[in-house]
């Protein structure tokens, strides 16, 4: 006896005993379905059905046992089935992330831990380090994804980029320097920093690229007093100096900026975050899946940023 038989069965009773409704729903023959019947009771030496000439009219004392019986077994077997297929569904396997330091603790440190929390089977690799490097990561395939600030170097033919996240860089200063140099200014010119003390990203963040791109086309040379990777020192540094720093204004929602001012630039320089991957990786599910999950956690609104 096995499951369909029981199926049969029991859609028999549910049909009031009527094998040509039974055989339609179970998409079979009358005749086979009767010939089910009567191999359940041959085998087992049972009566399952009453009968008045030749037809099904109910179920003896044994039959109505077995009903009871039969609907707990094919419940059970609907359960197994159904517990195996979502198994089969969960994702499994290993993904490499890169994120910038920049940006890991402001965007990412929420969604990172639900990725890792709802997906057991996934062994996730998180890399951090500049965006520029992670561009070189990605391309000779250290990394499945690249969490990437424009402008990329990618060629479009070969990268799928999809824009995360957009807002602009701004000048930070402390208050002490604003009240000697930039008073009363609620915006400036690149050019107005020409000499001027900064402090920024090193050369392994595409920040640095992309501000010596404006300093250059502005025919500016700022004074350079260091490079740093992070974000927060190069923010502090500001606060007690006449150093000035360039950083990407969601920062400020994450960071002390007591002492300290902002001032936009007139040049609006853009800060976008873009999600990077490899068009030879799309033909993963795993990895549309994390793409799909990255892009639809950063459609939400997000306290503080641009729209």
């Amino acid at each position: 006896m096995n499951i369909s038989s029981l199926v049969y069965f029991v859609e028999i009773v549910n049909c009031n005993f009527n094998l040509t409704k039974a055989a339609q729903k179970n998409h079979i023959s009358q005749p086979a379905l009767s010939s089910y019947i009567k191999t359940i009771e041959n085998e087992e030496d049972v009566v399952l059905f009453q009968r008045e000439k030749g037809r099904l009219v109910g179920l003896t004392s044994v039959g109505e046992r077995f009903f009871e019986n039969a609907k707990v077994v094919i419940s059970s077997h609907e359960q197994l089935i159904a517990d195996l297929r979502n198994e089969s569904k969960k994702y499994k396997g290993e993904i490499t992330i890169g994120i910038p330091q920049l940006i890991s603790g402001i965007i990412f440190s929420e969604l990172i831990p639900i990725l890792i929390e709802e997906n057991p089977d996934i062994k996730f690799n998180i890399i951090e380090t500049g965006a520029y490097e992670l561009q070189k990561k990605l391309f000779i395939k250290e990394l499945d994804f690249a969490i990437l600030l424009t402008p990329t170097t990618l060629d479009p033919n070969i990268a799928d980029i999809e824009i995360l996240l957009r807002d602009q860089l701004c000048l930070y200063m402390g208050e002490k320097t604003f009240q000697e140099k930039f008073h009363r200014n609620t915006h400036i010119h690149i050019k107005d920093l020409h000499r001027d003390s900064l402090v920024t990203f090193d050369s392994t963040f595409m920040i640095n690229h992309q501000l010596q791109t404006l300093f250059k086309s502005e025919c500016i040379s700022p004074k350079i007093k260091y490079y740093s990777a992070s974000w927060d020192f190069l923010l502090n540094s500001t606060r007690h100096s006449s150093y000035l720093t360039i950083l990407p204004r969601p920062i400020t929602h994450f960071a002390n900026m007591k002492g300290l001012v902002e001032i936009q630039l007139v040049e609006q320089p853009k800060w976008e975050v873009v999600l990077a991957s490899l068009k030879s990786d799309k033909t993963s599910h795993l990895k549309t899946y994390i793409r799909n999950t990255i892009v639809d956690y950063c459609k939400r609104p997000i306290t503080g940023y641009l729209p």
